[in-house]
């Protein structure tokens, strides 16, 4: 089970999700702030779930890829940054 849900075909033999609770109240707002924002505003990775069970694309002006974003970016030095300010 991942999330409390069952896998449903997920192959885990190369692949392992892993859920913990973030307590300190600074680290939490860094993940909803940066990395959650982040992930929400990306529309080249991003599908929707169309009702007849298919994906499409998420239309979008300027594109903006997530884990492009996030690939070499140093996050302890991103959340110092942030504290200082």
């Amino acid at each position: 089970m991942t999330a409390g849900r069952p896998t449903q075909g997920v192959d885990l033999r190369r692949r392992v999700e892993l859920l913990v609770p973030i307590r300190d109240p600074e680290i939490k707002a860094f993940l909803k702030d940066v990395y959650l924002d982040a992930y929400l505003r990306d529309n080249v990775n991003a599908r929707t779930l169309r009702p007849d069970g298919s994906y499409r694309k998420i239309p979008g002006t300027d594109p903006f890829d997530a884990q492009m974003f996030f690939i070499g970016r140093d996050i302890v030095c991103d959340m110092k940054m942030r504290n200082e300010k």
